[in-house]
């Protein structure tokens, strides 16, 4: 438990098992047709406001440039979050210390 605590930053038990259930969730997420369609989704509106960048004129469109770009790192951010989840619970059941019965 206590390389568990120092690894990842947890507190008990629950808060350990909390997490690798969130992470199970997570993975399971990114298989359904549900959730593919969301990463379907994401994958084009950031192709969407790549399009926007390439045709943007830098000196005239810097609202249009500012725009895309946040729209792009809202997006990756959001997917980010949900692949964390995944990588830490992952390397918490690598970490040995966790059973594997809840295995993301």
């Amino acid at each position: 438990m206590a390389s568990t605590e120092l690894e990842f930053g947890f507190a008990d038990d629950r808060e350990i098992y909390a997490r690798l259930s969130l992470a199970k969730e997570a993975h399971e997420f990114f298989k359904s047709s549900i959730g593919m369609y969301v990463l379907g989704c994401a994958e084009q509106e950031i192709r969407k406001a790549i399009g926007v960048l390439l045709e943007a004129d830098p000196v005239r469109d810097v609202d249009k440039i500012a725009k895309a770009q946040e729209r792009i790192k809202i997006v990756r951010l959001s997917i980010d979050w949900l692949n964390e989840l995944v990588s830490t619970g992952e390397a918490m059941l690598q970490a040995g210390s966790i059973s594997k019965d809840i295995e993301p």
